[in-house]
């Protein structure tokens, strides 16, 4: 849906609109991008302080980069007619100090023009904090201008493999800052975010028979929420009814199932003696996809959340799976088998405008829309190993942005 968004400080780039107002358009994909410059940053007071061991200023451009909305250019000091000349409409500056082990770091957004400040933001942290002190600034930038939240300071969950081995993982979303959730040494499966944020949800073998806990990632405090010995799989957390789907076969076939977020209250929703799997709810809470073989193949479905008016969504490909609701619940993206491997494709939430987004040699899998709808992370195998991939809603752009080669199933939390 298209908004539009009133920026007070763009008024002094024209004249001739002054006392009216100016509006930008914003929109999912396809939105004129605004052009932003980020000067470089320098010590606070002209001092000579040694350069923090993260460039901030390299930070927020690749922020504003990836969030879709600008086209970032360099410079190193305010020069209207660069300024002019590009067409840029505002820009960035900022200043650092260094003492001992605490970094201040000064963010301000400027009108390009008048050289007005728009807002500014001050943050004092570890030098380790530095990037996360830059993506909220991004974040801020992108609310200053736009009157919506940005991304740069979410975070993304996955697994890790480690020998036979795979672990539960959270890293930022540009690839930094890998954190471990999860340390023995079995393997962990199939992760998700709490509607929170504070706390992943996945399927964990360590105590041999798969089951689906929660870890909440500040305290480390881990959780069973599944008490019987088949197999349980793919959870998925309802934002708005505080409910965990999840597949399992503990009444024999594999089914989709619901329970309270601490493991009570366990109801089946499916009852077909097919392979039904991967459920994912809605934005809304109100409905759920799934995978079901229930035709013969996997395909993706649709239920309401309490297991009610089930209809099947892909009629194309072989074999559909893992399914992504976009934010906005227009459309879910989804991965599906071709000759040589799985790509990412998306579909209206109807059935129609079916895409295929990736169209790359090997494996393409777990599409997981960013809380904004404007991105996808995915794995890729296509360069040797499986590595994280970002790419813009309608496939556009896909920068690989891990190199490590051993991570898969991310999913995307929220703001």
């Amino acid at each position: 849906m298209t908004r539009a968004i009133i920026i007070p400080a763009l008024l002094l780039l024209f004249s001739c609109l002054l006392g009216e107002e100016l509006f930008i358009e914003s929109t999912a994909s396809g939105a004129t991008k605004l052009n932003i410059a980020v000067l470089g940053f320098t010590p606070k007071n002209g001092g000579t302080a040694r350069k923090p061991s993260v460039d901030p200023a390299q930070v927020i451009k690749s922020d504003l980069k990836f969030s879709g909305r600008f086209n970032v250019f360099e410079t190193e000091a305010p020069d209207t007619s660069f300024f002019r000349a590009n067409n840029i409409s505002v820009f960035i500056d900022g200043k650092y100090e260094i003492a001992g082990d605490k970094l201040l770091l000064e963010c301000a957004l400027h009108d390009a023009i008048s050289l007005n400040q728009i807002s500014s933001k001050s943050y004092s942290v570890t030098e380790s904090n530095l990037r996360r002190a830059a993506h909220l600034f991004s974040d801020e930038v992108v609310y200053s201008l736009f009157g919506e939240k940005g991304i740069a300071s979410t975070r993304i969950v996955c697994t890790q493999k480690h020998g036979l081995s795979k672990e539960i993982i959270v890293l930022d979303y540009d690839g930094h800052n890998l954190t471990r959730v999860t340390s023995n040494n079995k393997l962990n499966l199939t992760p998700d975010w709490s509607p929170d944020n504070k706390a992943v949800i996945y399927t964990s073998y360590r105590q041999e028979t798969p089951a689906i806990y929660v870890t909440w990632i500040y305290t480390g405090k881990t959780d069973r929420l599944t008490a019987n010995n088949r197999l349980n799989f793919c959870p998925s957390w309802n934002g708005v009814e505080d409910k965990i789907a999840f597949a399992s076969s503990v009444h024999g076939d594999c089914q989709i199932y619901l329970m309270d977020n601490d493991g009570n209250n366990l109801k089946q929703l499916t009852f077909r003696t097919s392979i039904e799997a991967s459920p994912c709810f809605s934005p809304n809470g109100y409905e759920i996809a799934f995978t079901s073989d229930r035709m013969g193949n996997p395909q993706i479905y649709i239920m309401d959340n309490e297991g009610s008016n089930q209809r099947r969504l892909t009629f194309e490909g072989k074999y559909n799976d893992a399914p992504s609701w976009s934010p906005r619940g227009d459309k879910i993206a989804y991965q599906s088998l071709e000759e040589g491997g799985f790509n990412v494709y998306t579909i209206e939430v109807d059935g129609t405008n079916v895409k295929k987004l990736t169209d790359k040699n090997g494996q393409n899998e777990h599409p997981c829309f960013s809380p904004d709808g404007r991105l996808l992370i995915f794995a890729s195998t296509r360069s040797g190993g499986s590595d994280l991939y970002l790419m813009n809603e309608d496939g556009s752009d896909q920068p690989r942005i891990t190199f490590s080669g051993d991570l898969y199933s991310p999913a995307w939390s929220g703001y």
